[in-house]
């Protein structure tokens, strides 16, 4: 999945969904049911969805983290 320049948002599912954002380019969030990982990426915002016990992980940019109803590692 690839955004544009604006506020993006990606939903994820598969382990397999592969996020592609742009340096630079506008606020983007992930929405997730499982644990995810911000490193390397140009996202700022991740959202955990649902009630298993999953973890998300930040990266350099100016994060926000979002847990769910289960117990998680932000």
């Amino acid at each position: 999945m690839s955004g544009g320049f604006g506020n993006d948002t990606y939903r994820v599912d598969d382990a397999l969904d592969v996020v592609i954002e742009a340096d630079g380019a506008g606020i983007d969030l992930v929405i997730t049911s499982m644990t995810y990982s911000l490193s390397g990426q140009q996202i700022e915002q991740l959202t955990l969805t649902g009630v298993a016990d999953i973890n998300a992980m930040g990266n350099e940019l100016d994060n926000t983290l979002v847990g769910n109803a289960g117990n998680n590692l932000l």
